[in-house]
């Protein structure tokens, strides 16, 4: 015996307590900052358990930030330099297409009123064959001795020669052959011919227009009833004096464009004339 009291027997209906887990702090009173597993801190409620409209301090709802807010630390966006593009874009176009209107303008401006401007409506009384009678207008080569007939007068395209008239700006003083001279205008020759008893002055007006440059010819025309006719291929125009400004309207707009075969020459031809 070590003391007063013999040792008890275990009492089969009370067991003793089940020992401690191991770590478990034993009874008494804890060190600061101690919680045991699972307990809460003071001040912090379960998750659930908050009363209604609590939040920690500090705490800011995701998605109701006040506008402008960025969190601590972080980058603002950089703006974007897309409409800054566009606009100067829009500002350089605006400005393209008032330089090209004003040099339209200018032109139209300094340009002779009886000058028309390419493109612009047709010349006056100019008859387009082209458009009217496109089947009057074959290209067949006929036989040099036969006698061609056509549908107008003077003759502004249709079977010709195989040969052409020489077209450098030869003036001259006789008829020539139709079909030589339509040849002339499938080059892209203009054909100006006159009246026979045209004053001299007059038919050297037109010699002036036409001596020296290059794809125009000169000549008389027996039986036309306008003092002076222009041809060229598909075209024709018919004037009653040699001061008409839509004799040189109809140079320029119809020498070599009317021509049917681009780069073909004027020069080589035959210089002949009828009864000459």
């Amino acid at each position: 015996m070590t003391g007063p009291y013999p040792p008890q027997e275990p009492n089969p209906q009370f067991p003793p307590p089940p020992p401690a887990p191991q770590g478990f702090p034993p009874p008494g009173p804890q060190p600061p900052g101690y919680g045991a597993p699972g307990s809460q801190p003071a001040g912090l409620q379960p998750p659930g358990l908050q009363p209604p409209g609590f939040q920690p301090p500090g705490f800011q709802p995701v998605g109701l930030q006040p506008p402008g807010y960025a969190a601590p630390g972080a980058q603002p966006p950089k703006q974007g330099n897309r409409g800054l593009v566009v606009a100067l874009v829009s500002i350089v176009g605006v400005l393209a297409l008032l330089c090209v209107a004003g040099i339209v303008g200018v032109f139209w401006f300094l340009r002779d009123d009886d000058t028309p401007l390419p493109g612009s409506s047709s010349i006056p009384g100019l008859v387009d064959y082209r458009k009217d009678h496109p089947d009057w207008l074959s290209r067949d080569h006929r036989p040099q001795e036969e006698d061609i007939t056509y549908p107008m007068t003077p003759p502004a395209g249709g079977p010709h020669h195989p040969v052409w008239q020489q077209c450098k700006g030869d003036v001259y003083t006789a008829p020539i052959d139709n079909g030589n001279a339509v040849h002339s205008l499938e080059h892209g020759a203009v054909w100006i011919t006159y009246q026979p008893g045209l004053p001299s002055s007059d038919v050297e007006k037109l010699a002036t227009r036409v001596r020296g440059n290059d794809y125009l010819l000169l000549s008389p025309y027996p039986g036309q009833l306008a003092k002076v006719s222009l041809q060229a291929w598909g075209y024709q125009l018919q004037v009653s004096s040699v001061d008409d400004r839509r004799i040189d309207d109809f140079v320029e707009r119809y020498r070599q464009t009317a021509t049917l075969e681009p780069g073909t020459p004027c020069s080589t031809g035959v210089t002949a004339t009828e009864g000459g």
